[in-house]
């Protein structure tokens, strides 16, 4: 049986895994080499398939100019497209991944994504299944098989999950099998931390569950485990936090606390308004050091 949060959190700890396998090509595609995404962005005004066609030329013409090895950023141009509602364009964008790197499980992953948004669920089904095929621990391919092959099953929403309780022993599987999984694909789990030490973390967590323990306040023991190893790859499905709440309680940009001062380090969908390094000193009037203190 499937335990219940290690779904919903290890599909957004492979970042990690997949940046030590690429992490020499990529790195140095992004230092000594230009950006190929960034021509097609700049190419814009071109059809998708006129895009696609200057990639080939530009790859079989000038192969070392450009980081055509950096499959996570062609893969974010990808989804770049089809998040402005763009899947027609996105689709072609994910089969010429699939074609660079057939051997690659997200990018059947991702041609799967752009055909369950065009409503082709047979090709969005065979992608996912080939996807999880070669990545048994996909389990976003896992959850959109059975979405596809259950369409009238209702799932359970993001507010429903967070107050849902669940039984204590399904909980403490599920953080070992979360502690283990880091350890396993992350691959400088314990730089930072010591084998011990995050141990020890996860027994004080299973210690703070109990019958009443809700989803919500699971994920968050979950999150301490996954601070520890302190990677900024490396996070849960944040997301899940916010469909629940009310607008006026959610924070609009990612900061980071550095010595005892907050500063903007993503400022989202308010860069009109802030900008990277932006001290904040207040929030809703109140000093930002008496809301941290």
């Amino acid at each position: 049986m499937k335990k219940i949060l290690v779904i919903s959190l290890l599909s957004f700890l492979f970042g990690c895994q997949n940046y030590k396998s690429d992490a020499q090509s990529n790195n140095d595609s992004i230092q000594t080499k230009n950006s190929i995404s960034q021509v097609l962005k700049e190419n814009g005004h071109l059809t998708i398939n006129e895009r696609i066609e200057l990639y080939k030329e530009l790859k079989d013409k000038k192969p070392k100019a450009y980081n055509f090895e950096n499959k996570d950023e062609i893969t974010m141009y990808g989804y770049a497209l089809l998040w402005k509602n763009n899947p027609k364009e996105a689709l072609e964008v994910f089969k010429l991944i699939v074609e660079q790197f057939p051997d690659w499980h997200n990018a059947y992953d991702s041609l799967g994504e752009a055909y369950f948004n065009l409503g082709e669920m047979d090709l969005a089904l065979e992608n996912y299944e080939k996807s999880l095929a070669m990545n048994p621990d996909n389990f976003n391919a896992e959850d959109m098989i059975e979405r596809i092959r259950f369409p009238d099953r209702k799932p359970i929403t993001p507010a429903e999950k967070f107050v849902k309780v669940y039984p204590v022993e399904d909980y403490k599987a599920d953080l070992d099998e979360l502690a283990n999984k880091l350890l396993e694909v992350h691959p400088n789990a314990l730089k930072f931390i010591s084998k011990e030490d995050f141990w020890k973390t996860v027994d004080e967590k299973k210690l703070s569950i109990n019958q009443n323990t809700t989803y919500a306040e699971f994920s968050w023991h979950c999150r301490e485990i996954i601070s520890n190893i302190n990677c900024s790859h490396t996070s849960s499905n944040f997301t899940m936090d916010w469909d629940p709440l009310p607008i006026p309680l959610l924070f609009p940009l990612d900061v980071r606390w550095i010595n005892d001062r907050l500063y903007v380090i993503d400022a989202c969908t308010n860069a009109e308004k802030v900008s990277i390094k932006d001290e904040i000193t207040k929030i809703n009037g109140l000093p930002v050091k008496d809301i941290v203190a």
